[in-house]
């Protein structure tokens, strides 16, 4: 079987363990700042999931584990402009230096109230690139992160044509 590794990086608490239970079948939480998912997509392919809290990120070299990863999911709060800073930095340095797609999902309660914050409109936000793309997500809403994923994994189907 083959296993397919995606990492999942959220910049507030545990979205990444919501985002990782909502999708997966088998989970493992190694602590509250980390845990593994496990999705089966066919009887030859698995996906893996890492679910890393932004805080602690430089508890864990990312230059190792990188080369192996598919793609990442960033998380951040659509309402709370300071949910962004913590990745920012982090999508620059992994599409700068990996080259990997790369998924930014604003977690929304209710898609019928959304404004965009002026934080967008400021010069310091972030750019995405050809491998990234930028959507909407209700963490409760099991078919909106069915299509994140399948998102991600176009941007690999494209990359490799």
């Amino acid at each position: 079987m083959r296993i397919g590794e995606l990492t999942v990086f959220s910049s507030q608490n545990d979205s990444h363990q919501k985002f990782i239970k909502n999708i997966c079948n088998k989970i493992e939480i190694i602590s509250n700042d980390i845990c593994i998912g496990r999705l089966p997509i066919s009887g030859q392919l698995m996906l893996q999931f890492y679910g890393i809290n932004m805080k602690d990120v430089n508890n864990y070299s990312f230059d190792l584990l990188s080369p192996k990863v598919l793609g990442y999911i960033f998380l951040f709060n659509w309402d709370d402009k300071d949910s962004i800073e913590p990745i920012r930095e982090m999508i620059d340095h992994l599409s700068t230096n990996f080259r990997s797609p790369i998924i930014v999902a604003a977690m929304v309660n209710n898609y019928d109230d959304l404004s965009v914050p002026k934080k967008f409109y400021e010069p310091e936000g972030f750019l995405l690139d050809s491998l990234a793309r930028f959507t909407f997500c209700d963490l409760n809403d099991t078919s909106a992160l069915k299509k994140i994923i399948a998102s991600l994994i176009n941007i690999i189907l494209n990359r490799m044509a």
